[in-house]
């Protein structure tokens, strides 16, 4: 949260640009162009669009759009996770080697003496088919931060139980950049790794519309 607040501040005092508080529901070819509308029924017309909505940026466009633009299947990684507040004094982040399905565990110190406790990672395509935590999916991350972190973190007190989809491609890897449909340009596939490459995935889309050669253009 204080990630987003910090980058929303930061746009604010550009002014090239605007913001508009909603949701997209639709994207679609209009004309030479491209239409977006949103949940409030607005309907916004520009010349290119960019899909960067994670694991869900496939959902708002038609699949007969996606397989045009040459778009791979998107799944993702649910990841599980909590804050908790009075456990034992950890001064450094800690992480298990890759295992628990590939993802490790760790614990991340925060502020206040609060620990970030993280995280599971089951591979899913149906977003509504896994709103909300599963008692076992609370159960295989407790059961291997204890035991394989800290045993006195059985007595830390939940502050907030937290889930999030972490974007995949069919392939594995990263799109970026241009699709096969001109004006439709893509970011999402980082899997967990979509905070650190925030900044090239930026660089790269912003060099699509500079008119400057790119960094990735798969569709030359």
């Amino acid at each position: 949260d204080e990630l987003l607040d910090a980058l929303c501040a930061s746009a604010a005092t550009f002014d090239t640009w605007d913001y508009l508080a909603d949701l997209a529901h639709r994207v679609s070819v209009d004309g030479d162009g491209w239409r977006l509308t949103t949940e409030s029924g607005q309907d916004l017309i520009a010349d290119a669009v960019v899909l960067c909505a994670g694991s869900h940026s496939w959902g708002v466009i038609h699949e007969e759009t996606r397989q045009e633009a040459a778009l791979p299947d998107m799944y993702f990684g649910k990841g599980v996770s909590c804050i908790v507040r009075g456990g034992p004094t950890v001064p450094s982040t800690l992480r298990t080697p890759n295992r628990a399905f590939a993802c490790g565990i760790h614990v991340v110190p925060r502020s206040d003496g609060r620990l970030y406790l993280g995280a599971t990672n089951n591979l899913g395509v149906d977003h509504d088919a896994e709103v909300g935590v599963q008692p076992g999916e609370l159960h295989n991350l407790f059961d291997e931060v204890i035991h394989q972190i800290n045993t006195d973190l059985r007595e830390a007190r939940i502050e907030a139980v937290r889930v999030g989809f972490r974007p995949i491609v069919a392939h594995g890897k990263p799109i970026i950049g241009k699709t096969a449909l001109p004006g439709l340009l893509v970011g999402t596939g980082t899997y967990r790794d979509g905070v650190l490459m925030a900044p090239l995935v930026g660089q790269v889309i912003a060099g699509e519309f500079g008119g400057g050669d790119s960094l990735i253009n798969p569709f030359p």
